[in-house]
C-alpha cells in the first residue's frame, strides 16, 4: 500500500506545478519607449532661432519629450512668433500642445487664445492644428471657433485658414457680430456743440 501512495504524491507533485505555474512570454518584448518620457521639463523657456534671428519662443510649466517618435507635449503653452525681419507675427496660450517634430505639425487643445498681429486678427477655440509646412491652421468639423477682426466678431464650426493666401473659411454656417460706428455718439455730439 504504501507504495501505492508514493507513485500518487509524485504523479500529483508534477501536476500541481503545471496547473499552478505562470507562464511568461518572453518573445514578446513592449515598446515602453512610446509611453515614458525621455525628457521631462518644469518650467521651461524654448526659444528657435534661424539665420541668428529669434523665429519662436515657448514656455510651459511642463514639457515632456520621447524618443520613439521624437513628439513632445507641453502643459500651459505660450507661444510667440516672429518673421523674418524680427516683427512680433503671433502670440498665444493653450492648456495643452502636442508637438509632431517629424512633421512639423502643433495640436492645440483648450482654452486657446492667439493673436496674430499682422492681420489684427484674435482666435479663441478649444481645438486647433498648426501644419507648419503648409501653414494651414484647422480646426474639428465640429469644434466651434471665434473670430474678432477689427469690428466683426463671428463664430463657426470646420474652421480652415492659410498663411499663405491670408484666407479662412468654415464649413458650417456663421453667426457674430458687426459693430458699426456712427458719426459721432450723442456724448460726442455734446462735446462738440458746447465747444
Amino acid at each position: 500500500m504504501a507504495k501505492k501512495i508514493k507513485l500518487k504524491k509524485i504523479i500529483f507533485s508534477p501536476l500541481v506545478c503545471i496547473l499552478f505555474s505562470c507562464s511568461l512570454d518572453y518573445g514578446k518584448q513592449t515598446n515602453t519607449d512610446a509611453k515614458v518620457p525621455e525628457f521631462i521639463f518644469l518650467n521651461s523657456k524654448f526659444s528657435r532661432y534661424e539665420n541668428n534671428k529669434k523665429t519662436m519662443t515657448l514656455n510651459s510649466s511642463e514639457i515632456e519629450q520621447y524618443r520613439s517618435d521624437g513628439n513632445s507635449f507641453a502643459k500651459d503653452a505660450e507661444f510667440q512668433t516672429w518673421d523674418s525681419e524680427g516683427k512680433l507675427e503671433t502670440s498665444g496660450n493653450c492648456d495643452f500642445m502636442e508637438i509632431e517634430s517629424k512633421p512639423e505639425i502643433y495640436s492645440l487643445f483648450s482654452n486657446i487664445h492667439i493673436l496674430n498681429y499682422p492681420e489684427d486678427m484674435e482666435i479663441q477655440a478649444e481645438n486647433l492644428k498648426w501644419q507648419s509646412k503648409t501653414e494651414q491652421l484647422t480646426s474639428g468639423k465640429e469644434d466651434l471657433v471665434s473670430i474678432k477682426k477689427e469690428n466683426v466678431q463671428f463664430q463657426g464650426k470646420g474652421f480652415s485658414a492659410s498663411g499663405v493666401s491670408k484666407a479662412y473659411n468654415f464649413e458650417s454656417a456663421v453667426s457674430g457680430i458687426l459693430v458699426t460706428e456712427d458719426e459721432a455718439s450723442p456724448s460726442e455730439q455734446t462735446e462738440n456743440e458746447t465747444k
